[in-house]
């Protein structure tokens, strides 16, 4: 098993590497030429440092010092432009008291958000922090800040939060006091200044609105679920040596409901998926053995667990091609309640000729953890996947240690 995901890992990740997703667009030459052309639309979660291009069958791959800027028909269009980037952390822990602000000078590819009289840029830097740029007419662009700072005072510690974006925006866009009276409820986040900005280039003119990038939003797909299930449950340590005898197989089946939240850009590449289900186990095994104690007697047992299992999945896929047919990978955790159970062991003493009867265990362990990595592949509405799921079983002894492992094959399909 082991191998055989080695093995698809391996291909998928050369597959991907191998892959581009060419569609029609342009750049901008440094003497200001437009050169149409086709791009590789990786649609940039992070913005990109170079672009891939191709223009009469030859592949280029151009750089901030090579173009001005390019465009793609899916809407993204990112300019270069040598900014004041503010690196200060953001994060509450990573914040010194009285710390002054981290500035950088850096050339990027800036992607534009609204274009036009006024101008809303966005960066993504390569620590996963969010800035925003605002621009008027050809003036440079000037970084929208919001920070927060940390200061001691008597002993204790405090957070200061500085909208210092809001009087940057009230002297840059001094012409509309209509909208800049509005800035003291301007939340720091795209949709509100994206509709600022976009508000701003109408009170000017038709001829302040030139350009708005489309809104992407995670996109909610619910599947219903079903497959078959190969587990099997091993015991381990110092107590209830008997049970280590046997071999707990089981063939059974799984059934559920999945919601899969696929995340704005990357291509719609990464995704957030949930599975509530029903997960059944049912296995049993007969074992002899010399048990040693004060007379050495022939002992013979049998064992039976049946149990019931409410699942919720919760893991990470990245799908790795745009085709009709799509392969992807997903790796997360599972949180198993166990809801139902009815289990025996018989004991049965050659040398007395009687037969006891007890549970295997005490008690059971009623929450049951696992790790779990998925492959599968979509197509349409429809995907199969094949499932390993790692789990501590349901032991609550320290002395006796359970591990429940399962292959599942499962198939799903999407209603919405």
């Amino acid at each position: 098993m082991k191998a055989c995901f080695t093995l698809i890992l391996t291909i998928l990740s050369i597959t991907v590497f191998a892959q581009r997703n060419l569609v029609p667009g342009y750049y901008i030459t440094k003497s200001g030429e437009k050169v149409e052309a086709q791009v590789n639309d990786l649609n940039w979660d992070r913005n990109p440092t170079f672009v891939e291009v191709m223009k009469d069958g030859k592949l280029q791959r151009l750089g901030m010092a090579d173009i001005q800027g390019f465009g793609i028909s899916s809407g993204d269009m990112y300019d270069v432009f040598v900014v004041d980037v503010d690196k200060s952390p953001t994060k509450l822990n990573d914040i010194k008291p009285n710390s002054q602000p981290l500035i950088e000078r850096d050339t990027v590819f800036l992607r534009a958000v609204v274009k036009g009289a006024a101008s809303l840029y966005y960066l993504k830097d390569e620590n996963a922090k969010e800035h925003y740029y605002i621009r008027k007419g050809d003036e440079q662009p000037a970084e929208l800040i919001y920070r927060i700072t940390k200061y001691e005072s008597n002993g204790k510690m405090g957070y200061t939060k500085l909208p210092i974006y809001r009087g940057l925006l009230s002297s840059t866009l001094t012409d509309c006091p209509d909208v800049t009276n509005k800035l003291s409820k301007l939340n720091y986040n795209r949709k509100s200044l994206s509709d600022f900005v976009e508000a701003y280039n109408q009170c000017i003119g038709t001829n302040g609105f030139v350009y708005k990038s489309y809104d992407e939003g995670t996109k909610w797909n619910i599947a219903v679920t079903g497959g078959l299930t190969y587990s099997t449950l091993k015991f381990s340590g110092s107590e209830s040596r008997s049970l280590y005898n046997g071999k707990y197989n089981d063939t059974n089946f799984t059934l559920g409901v999945t919601a899969l939240v696929t995340l704005p850009r990357g291509r719609g590449k990464w995704a957030i998926q949930g599975d509530l289900l029903y997960k059944p186990f049912k296995a049993e095994d007969s074992y002899s053995y010399n048990s040693i104690g004060s007379i050495v007697r022939y002992t013979h047992e049998t064992v039976k667990f049946d149990l019931g299992y409410v699942g919720l999945n919760t893991s990470v896929r990245y799908r790795f091609l745009d085709s009709k047919v799509k392969p992807y990978l997903n790796a997360g955790i599972a949180n198993n309640l166990l809801i139902y159970e009815s289990n025996s062991q018989q004991i049965t003493y050659q040398s007395f000729e009687d037969i006891d009867e007890k549970k295997p265990l005490d008690e059971m362990r009623k929450h049951e953890q696992a790790l779990l990595l998925g492959v599968g592949v979509e197509l349409k509405k429809l995907a199969a996947e094949v499932k390993l799921e790692s789990g501590n079983g349901f032991s609550p002894y320290v002395g006796l240690k359970s591990a429940r492992n399962t292959v599942s094959v499962i198939l799903s399909y999407t209603l919405k």
